[in-house]
């Protein structure tokens, strides 16, 4: 998947009209919350057949690092 396909997804699984990147910081996003995380649960699975855990999103602080965890062998630069 193309890097801005998959920042458009996250945008629709958050619920944000922010413009999101590579860099993003997802908690700084105003919209970034439980739900935004069940929302990227399930975009993670069903876009990517990953199931992501609580101890994954211990790992996630960027775009960057949630990416590299669901695995960026998934990922294309555009």
């Amino acid at each position: 998947m193309k890097y801005s396909e998959f920042y458009s997804l996250l945008e629709q699984a958050i619920d944000t009209t922010e413009t999101i990147g590579f860099d993003t910081v997802l908690t700084r996003l105003e919209s970034y919350d439980s739900l935004a995380v069940l929302g990227i649960m399930a975009m993670a699975d069903g876009s990517f057949g990953r199931k992501l855990t609580a101890e994954d999103f211990a790992r996630v602080g960027t775009v960057e690092s949630l990416m590299a965890v669901i695995g960026m062998d998934h990922f294309e630069e555009d």
